[in-house]
């Protein structure tokens, strides 16, 4: 978007709030009873500087859109079309693994279903835990794991960098 583009846009906004805020005050002024008109002259001043305020917040709050929370979330969708890329790129070489995790979760989901039925899902921790102490003694021994992927494989086929998701400013 280019900035003459910009400026008409935020020119029109602006114009729309001061038109609304001039409205508001000649109404105001045109319903003053009687012995009010030095309470209601006042409160008129507060409102157009309110309005200038709010203003001044808006543009405020704007530059914060433009500057941070834009530019965050295009950097974090970026970050997941590339890891989607990425990953589609890496289909073949992984294709292996993903497919024993598959075939694993399908042999295993009898078991599980056991453990659930018999509500023993704390004895199915304890001989999970029980087993990745073992695969660490392994690992250290011999550089190999038993019950999950090593770190090559999980960084390749499963994991990517993706930046958090930015919060959009508070008004």
């Amino acid at each position: 978007m280019n900035k003459v583009l910009l400026l008409n846009i935020l020119f029109w906004i602006f114009s729309v709030f001061a038109i609304i805020y001039i409205t508001y005050i000649y109404y105001e002024f045109t319903h003053i009873k009687e012995g009010n008109v030095f309470q209601v002259i006042p409160d008129t001043f507060n409102k157009v500087a309110d309005l200038f305020n709010q203003i001044a917040r808006f543009f405020k709050y704007m530059g914060k859109i433009f500057t941070c929370y834009i530019p965050g979330v295009m950097g974090w969708l970026f970050d997941h079309l590339k890891c989607a890329g990425d990953k589609i790129g890496t289909l073949f070489d992984c294709f292996v693994y993903y497919l024993l995790e598959v075939f694993g979760k399908i042999i295993y989901f009898p078991v599980m279903l056991i453990f659930w039925f018999s509500n023993s899902t704390d004895l199915e921790n304890k001989i999970w835990d029980t087993i990745e102490g073992i695969d660490k003694k392994i690992f250290k021994s011999s550089g190999l794991h038993i019950c999950h992927y090593s770190d090559y494989v999980i960084k390749k086929c499963y994991k990517c960098e993706i930046r958090r998701l930015v919060h959009p400013p508070k008004w």
